[in-house]
């Protein structure tokens, strides 16, 4: 029944998946409040200035596996290749205080990592 050679179960799989940061506040706003005839009104504030040139962080990632079983399952083998890209990460850089805003955001920096497992 089935494959009787030596040489079985060769396995692979592609895929392809992209991310977005969960950690990136989209505001540049503050909650703030101040007393309006004695009762506490809500508000905000803008921290940070506009910018039109901000991208979201990107990932791209790349793995290379392979799983195999020989001699009827009895000697099995696992190896992994893994390369990923991050770049445009999102900073938060303090501001001069003189520009009025507590800090602006800017896509700084790319990171490569690869590895074998």
């Amino acid at each position: 029944m089935g494959n009787e050679a030596p040489i079985g179960l060769f396995q692979y799989q592609s895929l392809y998946a992209g991310n977005f940061p969960s950690n990136v506040n989209g505001g540049g706003l503050d909650n703030l409040g101040y007393p309006f005839n004695k009762v506490y009104q809500n508000g905000i504030a803008q921290t940070q200035p506009a910018n039109p040139s901000l991208k979201w962080e990107t990932d791209k990632q790349t793995d290379i596996g392979i799983d195999a079983a020989f001699l009827h399952g009895a000697l099995t083998f696992t190896a992994d290749w893994f390369r990923r890209d991050s770049k445009d990460f999102l900073l938060r850089l303090a501001s001069p205080a003189q520009t009025g805003y507590n800090f602006i955001t800017r896509n700084v920096g790319s990171m490569k990592n690869t590895g074998f497992e």
